[in-house]
């Protein structure tokens, strides 16, 4: 992830870069391949989310990751269809 910092003389700004290609590519992998081998009573990935989408949560919704009371929103907005892609199963979460 890049972090740039911009100074306008009254506030600084951060900006965050993050390439996802790859988590994109690696989520619609296991969407594709998803029961080919599992196996009964094993945890299953749901999604892989990079690290600069949960900061845009944070600051676009408020909602801090890094809070354990503030997982049940974060996992909600997750859930919905903006995040979609990111998400490594067919199945309803």
């Amino acid at each position: 992830m890049k972090t740039t910092a911009i100074d306008d003389g009254e506030k600084v700004h951060f900006k965050y870069e993050e390439d996802v290609e790859d988590v994109l590519n690696y989520a619609h992998d296991k969407r594709v391949q998803e029961g080919e081998f599992e196996k009964m009573g094993e945890f299953k990935q749901i999604m892989r989310v990079p690290m600069s989408v949960m900061l845009d949560i944070k600051i676009k919704y408020g909602w801090d990751y890094m809070q354990k009371e503030h997982w049940p929103m974060v996992a909600k907005i997750l859930k919905g269809p903006e995040y979609s892609k990111f998400r490594t199963t067919n199945r309803q979460i």
